[in-house]
């Protein structure tokens, strides 16, 4: 199976971001704004240099949106957010680290990193999704969100 992934609003925004995958399934999640703060807020007072806070909320969101859909065939291919090769491998790397609490055999080579344009199924669930057209299937927590970091 091979899924898509697109947000609609950054995680840098003060706007909930939504987060969605569309193929045979479709699925979206949104981390409310307040929450986004919070867990920055906590990041930022836990550590006296967080790096990546960006990221690892983008993350930790991704994995919440796949968690229930991960099988070791799962090909993901993720929009170009954080464009650069080192933001990538951090992605990629963070992610491999919760996939592989799951199946430990989950290969890197199943990650990738494409721009997926308007025309994209995901990007059309997100943006339905931000705009208020479709109802998302989660809306995930400070508590969702911390566990992971």
């Amino acid at each position: 199976m091979q899924v898509e992934v697109d947000q609609s609003v950054r995680i840098k925004d003060s706007q909930d971001t939504v987060m969605a995958f569309s193929n045979d399934e479709r699925r979206a999640i949104i981390l409310p704004a307040k929450v986004k703060r919070s867990v920055e807020l906590y990041l930022r007072n836990r550590y006296r240099k967080p790096r990546n806070v960006e990221l690892r909320i983008f993350t930790a969101g991704l994995f919440l949106l796949l968690k229930q859909h991960l099988t070791t065939q799962l090909e993901i291919t993720i929009d170009k957010e954080f464009p650069g090769a080192e933001n990538e491998a951090s992605i990629k790397g963070m992610l491999l680290n919760y996939i592989r609490k799951t199946f430990p055999n989950f290969h890197g080579d199943q990650i990738g990193f494409a721009s997926i344009g308007k025309k994209s199924p995901a990007h059309k669930l997100a943006y339905a999704v931000h705009r208020g057209k479709e109802q998302a299937n989660y809306t995930a927590t400070d508590e969702d969100l911390l566990a992971m970091l």
